[in-house]
């Protein structure tokens, strides 16, 4: 009689125990694509102030890709200063707010600027 040896969760997950580490899951908010740079995400057309309704349909489209629609809906609570993951999250927060305020025409970046 033949036996199937127990299966080895590491040898099953290609990841290997890198899915517990939000830095290296790509499935996690937290992971960063080395692809992902502050200007890497080309939003068209941009915010000019008369197309919200494209312009907001993209950057939808474009954050849920990228897995960081959490952050701009809020779900992802803000960690603690002090706490290890509060580093991460502020990067992920800078790269986010990069793309949108690159996903702006020069006169709306103004507008949000000199706010």
């Amino acid at each position: 009689m033949s036996s199937i040896p127990p299966s080895n969760p590491k040898e099953d997950n290609p990841f290997g125990s890198d899915l517990n580490d939000p830095l290296l899951n790509p499935s996690s908010p937290y992971f960063i694509h080395p692809s992902d740079g502050l200007s890497s995400v080309s939003i068209t057309p941009v915010l000019d102030g008369t197309n919200y309704q494209s312009w907001s349909r993209t950057i939808r489209m474009t954050l849920i890709s990228k897995n960081k629609m959490a952050f701009l809906l809020g779900t992802i609570p803000v960690p603690s200063v002090k706490e290890p993951l509060y580093s991460v999250w502020e990067r992920c927060n800078t790269i986010i707010i990069s793309w949108l305020l690159n996903s702006l025409s020069p006169s709306m970046l103004d507008q949000v600027a000199s706010k």
